[in-house]
């Protein structure tokens, strides 16, 4: 762990995009750094070499809005992109009190950011063993964002469908997985 300038850092769209930062919380977070300096209590999660914010998206985007000259930071290794946005899947959806609405958008970024990073053809042993029995791709995307295989297919009827009010509402945390679903 370290200091580091804020400028130093980088961010990355699919690791970025899985939760929002909402203005309320940016303010907050960044008056709390004017008036007590950056808490090192909370690193931003850099991948180790790469320069790449993991998780800390908010404190990073505080601590510029706050003209903060150093941040702490916490260098981890990850063997790829994937691994790094499990990562921050985990810790995003581990320290949040969710309502079902941002569950629900949580799931759907959380899906489509997997999806871009996702490698070509068949899963990996370790992946595939997660669901032996049926081999269904909705079992390790509801492995690593942590919630249950229905959730998954449900989501994903959901962008598949053409009703473009109900996937923005979706993603935007609006509308419950179940209430999406049956619209």
């Amino acid at each position: 762990m370290r200091w580091i300038q804020p400028g130093k850092l980088t961010t990355d769209p699919d690791l970025a995009s899985v939760f929002p930062i909402r203005d309320s919380d940016l303010a907050a977070v960044a008056q709390s750094m004017r008036e007590r300096g950056y808490d090192q209590a909370e690193p931003i999660v850099v991948w180790d070499g790469e320069g790449i914010i993991v998780d800390g998206h908010t404190r990073l985007a505080a601590a510029r809005h706050a003209r903060i000259e150093r941040v702490y930071v916490d260098e981890r290794t990850f063997s790829d992109k994937r691994e790094a946005l499990e990562y921050c899947i985990r810790r995003q959806r581990d320290r949040r009190n969710l309502t079902h609405a941002e569950l629900a958008g949580f799931v759907a970024r959380a899906m489509a950011a997997l999806d871009r990073v996702k490698t070509a053809g068949r899963p990996s042993k370790e992946l595939a063993s997660i669901d032996a029995n049926s081999g269904k791709s909705a079992a390790v995307t509801a492995a690593a964002i942590g919630v249950s295989t229905k959730q998954v297919e449900r989501v994903r009827a959901v962008l598949a469908s053409e009703n473009f009010a109900i996937k923005a509402q979706l993603h935007a945390g609006q509308s419950t997985i179940n209430a999406s679903f049956a619209a």
